[in-house]
């Protein structure tokens, strides 16, 4: 009875002083060979590694469902909806703010430039339509060309797309040219209004360019004075 108590405690510690070297940790775990499962591999040094595969195929797995993208979709769909007009609107407004601006510039120029000059300095349209662009230049002559000593002194770009430029006289009557007199007053006895109207057709977003018989021009925005 005692023997086979020895032959089996011996058995025992055999196979218990073999497990020490099949025993791999994981993550704080540990597992033996014969304990693993389908599913899990072991390599040859005895290390479990199922629960690392196990964790790298969840993480791989990881992302959007399709009803989160739809949903995500849809959303930033109104956001641009409502993003967008006000976007437009507010391009349209800083496109007509500076283009008549530019036109304030140039005639204020131009005006300067014939006080200096003491001789007549013209603003006109190229190939005779405002929305063309425009050229300052010294006229001695008042021809509406360049020649002679007569130097071009600056010249816009054409109006942006969409934009359109239109110029009236008070009292009513043509005017294919601005003349400045040497004494920076405007050459005749009529005032101009220039008027920049805006791709939209609303009056109230256009811009409006008075020149006074002085010469002095000033910036006049349509929500204040509409268009006509």
């Amino acid at each position: 009875m005692a023997q086979g108590l020895v032959v089996e405690f011996r058995l025992v510690y055999q196979h218990s002083a073999r497990w020490p070297a099949a025993i791999a940790r994981f993550n704080g775990k540990y597992c033996r060979p014969s304990d693993q499962k389908p599913g899990y591999a072991c390599s040859g040094d005895d290390r479990c590694r199922g629960q690392g595969m196990r964790i790298a195929s969840k993480v791989a797995s990881a992302g959007f469902s399709l009803t989160e993208l739809l949903v995500t979709l849809a959303v930033a769909s109104i956001l641009v909806g409502i993003a967008l007009p006000s976007f437009r609107l507010f391009s349209q407004n800083q496109n007509v703010a500076a283009q008549a601006n530019q036109l304030v510039s140039d005639l204020n120029a131009a005006r300067v430039e014939a006080v200096k000059l003491a001789s007549f300095v013209r603003v006109s349209p190229v190939s005779g339509s405002w929305n063309n662009g425009w050229v300052v230049a010294t006229d001695s002559n008042q021809n509406g060309t360049v020649d002679g000593t007569d130097v071009l002194l600056r010249q816009a770009p054409e109006a942006v797309q969409g934009f359109s430029w239109s110029l009236t006289a008070t009292p009513a009557g043509p005017v294919s040219n601005v003349f400045y007199g040497g004494n920076g007053y405007l050459s005749g006895n009529q005032t101009l209004l220039f008027q920049l109207r805006t791709p939209d057709g609303n009056a109230a977003h256009c811009r409006r360019v008075a020149v006074a018989l002085s010469g002095r021009a000033e910036v006049q925005s349509g929500s204040v004075t509409p268009c006509t």
